[in-house]
């Protein structure tokens, strides 16, 4: 069964503090490639699987690396978020799935914002 954290919990990672989306939190998944060789097979592989299965929602760039956002909705609500950060030599994919507004994406995207 799985558990979640305690209402009172204050963890936040990048700015997100996650009881802000627990209750519409379903799964969390990461998969990082750290290897520049990993990295471009990765990239290849899940670049394919996004072109087809998912919208883009937006794109940032920093300095050194791109973080894409990707998603598919039921109706008004995002029920999968894929973020991928992308540089030279590191990918990395986040996936959240449960049902999510487009006022929470926001908020998830801003909270990078100094």
């Amino acid at each position: 069964m799985r558990q979640r954290p305690p209402a009172e919990s204050n963890f936040t990672a990048d700015g997100v503090t996650v009881a802000d989306l627990r209750e519409k939190l379903s799964s969390l998944q990461v998969v990082a490639a750290k290897n520049p060789e990993t990295s471009r097979q990765l990239s290849s592989e899940f670049g394919q699987r996004v072109a087809r299965d998912y919208a883009g929602l937006m794109q940032r760039i920093e300095a050194d690396y791109r973080i894409t956002f990707y998603a598919t909705q039921q109706g008004e609500m995002i029920n999968d978020l894929v973020m991928v950060a992308d540089s030279d030599t590191t990918y990395t994919v986040i996936q959240v799935l449960g049902l999510f507004t487009a006022s929470d994406i926001q908020n998830i995207t801003k909270s990078r914002n100094p």
